[in-house]
């Protein structure tokens, strides 16, 4: 059985990699589907791009994860895919600062957003220690990768209430993220 070590600075980058390569997937989805549009009527285009990234790799993962026998091969391929996805976002997030501002905003507010922002993403990059992310939600996706594929067990009852986003969580544990 191979062993999931990952190292605080290689996991910090590997999961900025992952979010830029949703966000440009979300990016991609959203120009095909010529969706832009309506997505200026509600919000931004470019906030929601990870979101999307997101939402389509569930819907695409999940069965394939749920009814294949190769879902460790199939998740590093997915999460490679992101990582090179996000080299072209990295360009685009530039580009967005620029559109808000950042670089040339006299307003303290945003600042202090700015500021808020990043801290809690960094806050969010911590390491899973709660007895409910431990027990189900790293325990799924650690089963997925060490099964090749999604099984509930009937005596694991906190592990009966996973859902899709275990798939997302395995994504990153695959790449050491």
């Amino acid at each position: 059985m191979e062993q999931y070590i990952s190292y605080p600075i290689i996991s910090t980058i590997l999961s900025i990699l992952l979010f830029l390569g949703s966000y440009q997937l979300g990016k991609i989805i959203i120009n095909n589907l010529k969706l832009n549009n309506t997505i200026d009527l509600i919000s931004t285009p470019d906030l929601l791009y990870p979101t999307f990234g997101f939402i389509f790799l569930l819907v695409i993962l999940f069965p394939i994860v749920a009814f294949t026998n190769n879902a460790n091969i199939i998740l590093r391929f997915i999460g490679l895919t992101l990582i090179f996805f996000s080299f072209f976002a990295f360009f685009n997030i530039i580009k967005l600062l620029k559109k808000f501002y950042f670089f040339g905003s006299k307003d303290i507010f945003f600042y202090i957003l700015i500021i808020f922002v990043v801290l809690y993403f960094f806050l969010s990059l911590s390491p899973l220690t709660s007895a409910d992310v431990l027990d189900y939600h790293a325990g799924t996706a650690l089963n997925i990768l060490r099964l090749d594929q999604y099984k509930l067990f009937p005596e694991w009852f906190t592990g009966q209430q996973a859902g899709a986003g275990e798939v997302l969580i395995a994504l990153g544990f695959s790449l050491g993220a």
